[in-house]
């Protein structure tokens, strides 16, 4: 079959039909009952599956059309609306956020049909070769009443692709509703369980002190960044290992509960869950020993079974409390380009592996785990400058050196010059999570306000750490979306 490209401006009404006519074996699906909200809705050109034009409201029809694969193309100006019309060329989880950050309906061409329609597309734009095959082909259109204010479009509809079911949300903030369809945001996260004893100060090497309290949880690094990105709202899958172990089971329960994606979490039957014991003081500073257990069984063969979930991330996220050759092999496996990378080196170790530093997008450690890298005592501002300057020196692309209540130091290969980001001030309860929950809210922000600048992606992510501290414990400490100010999510 022949797929025509339509260039020349015409009515949406006439566009759709056809599309209609070039695309009629295309498969359309019914939106789901009650999956609108209660936000008014405005009608909107669709297709009916008999493949004839239709004016329906968006709850009813899935509405497409194809074009061009350059963003922001073609747009038109019928008299009674505004509409741009679009093709993404890239995995489906990136045009569904494209299409839904400008208010738009989001839509899929399934079957033979859409495998032509690559075809052609790749003949003609040859540079879309490097994308998944798989997880491309988005087509979608939207009609904004209002030419200058996007965010006037009531409704935002999506066609979740993985399983050809679609939902549809009106109002609101979009990305809390981008969890509904996909995973943006996937982990290599350490999952374990944690025991936490409290005392007045931390003791001397060889003492004993009494404490104060003395609370068991959950933890990980990995995993407490999972479930503080899944807080903010965002859409998280873990790939991970847990023991056969009554922590196991339960930490598996835990996640679910917290919105977490645990379709790749794999049970050992060798080793026991991982466990953190952590001691903190009356001021919130801590210590921490860590027993990986079977977070060191996570393997190669272990991600390749996840390499759809690891494709389609925006933000995947890495530790060093996993094997450092199954962090290297997903890297590779993610590639340069496709969403972005973040290694946490944590915990601190003397001489990583040159690939993490080079294969990942940002390299973000605290002043603890620079000093130990770089070889040099981390504690003030200038150090942490003159500490991420070698760390670009060593073939990072992007570095975040963390600094507690003195905020964040940071510079990219584009710009070497360290910006000292500051942090609120607050009195500290606890600090045990504020390193994971930065990280956190780094990979939510960097999944859904791509259009943020880095050094606001820094200030926020501050600000939500600098919250967390408030409380007792490291997940639980972690603040929802609900709980914090809606500045950080504009």
């Amino acid at each position: 079959m022949e797929v025509k490209f339509i260039s020349e401006p015409q009515t949406i009404s006439h566009l759709a039909q056809k599309c209609c006519d070039l695309l009629s074996n295309c498969c359309l699906e019914e939106w789901e009952e009650g999956a609108l909200s209660a936000s008014p809705s405005y009608n909107c050109g669709s297709v009916s599956k008999e493949h004839k034009l239709a004016v329906q409201d968006c709850s009813k029809k899935l509405p497409f059309i194809c074009e061009n694969p350059l963003w922001f193309d073609y747009e038109y100006f019928p008299g009674v609306g505004y509409y741009k019309l679009f093709t993404s060329g890239e995995n489906w989880v990136g045009a569904h956020k494209r299409c839904t950050l400008d208010g738009a309906h989001l839509a899929v061409i399934n079957s033979e049909t859409e495998a032509e329609v690559f075809r052609q597309l790749l003949a003609r734009f040859p540079t879309l070769n490097n994308t998944d095959h798989d997880h491309r082909a988005l087509v979608g259109f939207h009609a904004i009443y209002d030419t200058t204010s996007p965010d006037d479009c009531k409704n935002v509809c999506v066609s979740e692709r993985a399983q050809l079911r679609v939902v549809c949300g009106g109002g609101g903030d979009l990305s809390s509703r981008a969890q509904l369809v996909t995973w943006p945001f996937a982990q290599m996260p350490s999952p374990g369980s944690r025991t936490s004893l409290y005392s007045h100060r931390l003791p001397l090497p060889g003492e004993t002190l009494h404490g104060t309290k003395f609370v068991m949880g959950f933890g990980g690094k990995g995993a407490n960044q999972c479930v503080a990105a899944a807080k903010l709202g965002a859409a998280t899958t873990m790939v991970a290992k847990l023991g056969d172990d009554v922590f196991g089971r339960d930490y598996l329960e835990t996640l679910k509960k917290n919105g977490v994606n645990t379709d790749y979490v794999r049970i050992s039957k060798t080793s026991a869950t991982g466990m953190a014991q952590i001691t903190v003081a009356d001021s919130g500073e801590n210590q921490i020993v860590i027993a990986a257990g079977a977070n060191h069984e996570l393997s190669p063969s272990d991600v390749d079974a996840a390499a759809d979930a690891i494709h389609a991330a925006d933000v995947l996220i890495f530790q060093f409390e996993t094997p450092i050759e199954t962090t290297i092999h997903t890297l590779k496996l993610k590639g340069k380009g496709n969403g972005v990378s973040i290694v946490n080196a944590a915990p601190a170790i003397e001489n990583p592996d040159p690939q993490l530093m080079k294969l990942c997008d940002v390299f973000c450690v605290n002043e603890t785990e620079a000093g130990m890298i770089v070889r040099d005592n981390v504690q003030t501002v200038e150090c942490a400058g003159q500490a991420v300057g070698k760390l670009l020196d060593m073939g990072c692309n992007k570095v975040i050196l963390t600094l507690g209540h003195q905020g964040a130091v940071f510079a990219t290969q584009e710009d070497r010059t360290p910006i000292h980001v500051y942090s609120p001030k607050m009195k500290a309860v606890d600090t045990t999570g504020a390193g994971d929950m930065f990280i956190g809210a780094l990979g939510y922000y960097l999944a859904y306000h791509q259009l943020l600048p880095l050094k606001e992606v820094v200030r926020r992510s501050c600000e939500v750490a600098s919250i967390s501290v408030l409380k007792l414990g490291t997940q639980s400490s972690f603040p929802s979306r609900e709980e914090l100010p809606a500045s950080l999510f504009q």
